[in-house]
């Protein structure tokens, strides 16, 4: 079944959201032609795009020795695609009819649920970066395996996660610690 984007309002993604969406289409097109973004390419997609939370993301992946040349290979892509990917620079960011695996239409509708966990006053708020990144952390869904096999420690991203959001969205930071404990059962150490 063929998928396309999640129900969400016009202008509901930041544009740097919008621009993750769009690398992460070019990587998909690389090795699926059924959909254009799908968890693998969205997972990909943090590690070229340009916005803070991916930025920090790639520091976290090379300080946590992950194998990116593994899963690279695993999705046929190369190291030198990656980069190509990572300079280009989307004209359109609006909004796009993306056809979408069921998980990346998943993590997108569990993403816009944290959003809207987070909402106060300010109902314009965009599903942004960081939403997407707290599904891969929080709520992987069926792909918290391949996330491990990754090399992944979903505890110890978390613990970075909230770091970096204490930097970057510190009025955000007790919800996510929230998540942490709910996802992991125990007290953040960050």
């Amino acid at each position: 079944m063929i998928r396309t984007e999640a129900n969400l309002p016009n202008g509901s993604y930041s544009r740097e959201l919008s621009r993750l969406l769009s690398r992460s289409k070019l990587i998909n097109k690389h090795f699926e032609d059924d959909f254009d973004i799908s968890f693998s390419s969205l997972f990909l997609a943090f590690l070229v795009n340009d916005d803070i939370i991916s930025k920090w993301f790639q520091d976290y992946v090379r300080k946590s020795k992950i194998n990116v040349d593994t899963i690279l290979k695993e999705r046929k892509m190369t190291k030198q695609l990656m980069d190509r990917i990572s300079t280009y620079q989307p004209l359109d960011t609006g909004r796009h009819n993306y056809r979408l695996t069921t998980s990346a239409d998943t993590y997108l509708r569990i993403a816009e649920n944290f959003r809207q966990g987070l909402l106060i006053e300010n109902k314009s708020y965009p599903l942004a970066v960081h939403h997407l990144m707290a599904v891969f952390i929080y709520k992987p869904w069926v792909h918290e395996k391949d996330l491990i096999k990754w090399g992944l420690n979903l505890e110890n991203w978390s613990n970075a996660f909230l770091e970096q959001i204490k930097t970057s969205f510190l009025e955000e930071l007790n919800f996510w610690i929230e998540q942490h404990l709910r996802a992991f059962q125990k007290q953040a150490k960050f």
